[in-house]
């Protein structure tokens, strides 16, 4: 079980979404008031999110997308690199070989060296657990039945048994 915790950040600066022009808007996605302001804000989050997302591909066969991170890094799943030790990464930041560094099927991780570091793409801003505050704004990213979830902090530092199938989360 993948995750990683955006933080809501309301007047995020714009960028291409990966697979080109934003699909157009329908009738029925038309809101105003807050709501609108709110669809606007998460919308610019997504926007600023896909720069930092990459197309994983290894001998010209799509196998799935990683996250870039800081340092060279990239975060994939472990099935996406699975039967791969060389792969490609292409998105917005242009084309980069990584090479498979680690992987870890009991968590569902895989993490790549990117190579050429320093000419690597900036790693995706998350959010760090210390920082949160009760009421902001979060998109929870993750490989669950329900990739994306948005939502509001109502409690810190609660003690929660999580659930086996809860066991393997990660929040950045």
């Amino acid at each position: 079980f993948v995750a990683a915790l955006l933080t809501f950040v309301p007047a995020a600066p714009t960028a291409r979404a990966q697979d080109g022009a934003p699909p157009t808007e329908k009738a029925t996605d038309k809101v105003s008031g807050r709501n609108a302001d709110l669809k606007a804000a998460f919308a610019g989050v997504a926007k600023t999110a896909s720069q930092y997302v990459a197309r994983v591909s290894a001998n010209g066969k799509a196998l799935g997308f990683a996250v870039y991170l800081d340092g060279g890094w990239a975060l994939t799943s472990d099935e996406v690199v699975a039967k791969a030790a060389v792969v490609q990464l292409e998105g917005s930041a242009g084309s980069f070989r990584a090479t498979v560094h680690a992987r870890r099927p009991d968590t569902g991780f895989a993490l790549l060296k990117v190579e050429g570091t320093p000419n690597a793409p900036r790693g995706i801003p998350l959010g760090k657990t210390a920082d949160l505050s009760i009421g902001r704004f979060v998109v929870v990213v993750s490989d669950a039945p329900t990739p994306v979830a948005v939502g509001v902090v109502s409690a810190k530092e609660r003690a929660v048994e999580p659930s086996q199938h809860e066991k393997n989360i990660l929040m950045g």
